[in-house]
């Protein structure tokens, strides 16, 4: 039954998620303006008395940010940290000896190191559709994303995993059935995010200068 949940109410997730980033720019920037106010909530809750601003900054940042990198991106971002999370779960799962982290005990290096190589795969199937179909022109950014973003997804990951041990608590929330609060979802994306803007800005500039 736990399994169902968490694939059925995945899916819906991700119907949402990507309903809203594809469909306007009023649905993708009311995406991230929820997103951003229930992480926050989950956060306050998560670190109770704790006043410090560096875990606000980790969490709130990259959903500002997220305004201002193109749909395009920001579908490709999630799409492919969605590969790497599924993947990495999956071999972990199944192939998982050696701990990555003591704060996270369910992760794996058999887990990263399989997801890493499945996302690589599977990017190199899909990147060129994904060219044809935005009409995109920014190759080497997109090479750089795809290497980065199982490192970056991982450190995220194991950012939230950090305060959510500290609290004493398996997930952020009970929002999404079988998956936990919001934050355990979009943790993956809370360090590729800034890259990709400071990536994108540095490349597009780059473009106009020539």
């Amino acid at each position: 039954m736990q399994v169902s949940n968490r694939i059925i109410f995945g899916l819906i997730y991700v119907l949402i998620i990507l309903f809203c980033i594809l469909f306007s720019k009023f649905t993708f920037h009311s995406l991230f303006i929820v997103l951003a106010s229930l992480a926050i909530y989950e956060l306050l809750i998560l670190r109770k008395n704790k006043h410090k601003l560096f875990p606000f900054l980790i969490v709130i940042t990259p959903l500002i940010l997220a305004h201002f990198i193109s749909q395009e991106l920001i579908f490709l971002m999630f799409v492919l940290t969605w590969t790497f999370d599924t993947m990495a779960y999956f071999i972990g799962s199944k192939f998982g000896k050696h701990k990555l982290s003591e704060i996270s005990p369910n992760k794996s290096w058999e887990g990263l190191i399989g997801g890493t190589i499945c996302t690589y795969l599977i990017s190199f199937m899909i990147v060129p559709d994904f060219f044809n179909y935005f009409d995109m022109v920014y190759y080497m950014e997109i090479v750089f994303i795809i290497i980065i973003l199982p490192f970056t997804a991982t450190l995220g990951d194991l950012n939230i995993s950090y305060y959510k041990r500290l609290a004493k608590v398996k997930d952020t929330g009970r929002l999404i059935p079988g998956h936990g609060g919001i934050l355990d979802r979009i943790d993956s994306i809370l360090y590729t995010t800034p890259i990709i803007y400071i990536l994108d800005k540095f490349y597009l500039q780059h473009i106009y200068n020539l």
